[in-house]
């Protein structure tokens, strides 16, 4: 006995159907030769995830594929949509900050009241400030 799977998809709606049948390879060359040459018949059955392949003497029962790719693109969607959300707060926050709470002329009025500068600073600023000469008494 020969495991076969069966893989079924419907061109109208793009729904996958499956089985799998345990079969004598004797017989899997006949199926596969008749199901090259158009020999069967798919039948709906009541229940929307059922189908019957009908191949001239055989019957195979099919049910449809649980598809995870639609759930796997769902959750990329979700994905997309929590970074287009971050992206958004992102540039509602620089356009808060930049058109209402920095103003240029605020700014250099605050740097010119506050010039308290480290001692790194200070010397960037007044390298000669880094040189102490101490005169030396001549006895």
């Amino acid at each position: 006995m020969k495991n076969l799977e069966i893989l079924v998809r419907d061109k109208d709606t793009l729904r996958e159907y499956e089985g799998q049948v345990n079969l004598d390879p004797t017989y899997s060359e006949k199926l596969t030769e008749w199901i090259q040459k158009r020999r069967y018949n798919l039948i709906e059955q009541a229940k929307e995830d059922q189908m019957l392949l009908k191949v001239d003497i055989f019957s195979f029962p099919l049910t449809l594929k649980k598809d995870d790719s639609a759930q796997k693109i769902l959750e990329e969607l979700s994905v997309v949509k929590k970074e287009r959300s971050d992206i958004m707060r992102d540039i509602k926050l620089f356009n808060f900050f930049f058109y209402n709470v920095f103003n240029d002329a605020d700014y250099s009025k605050r740097l010119r009241m506050n010039e308290t500068f480290t001692q790194l600073e200070k010397s960037i600023e007044n390298p000669s400030s880094l040189f102490v000469i101490k005169s030396a008494k001549a006895v």
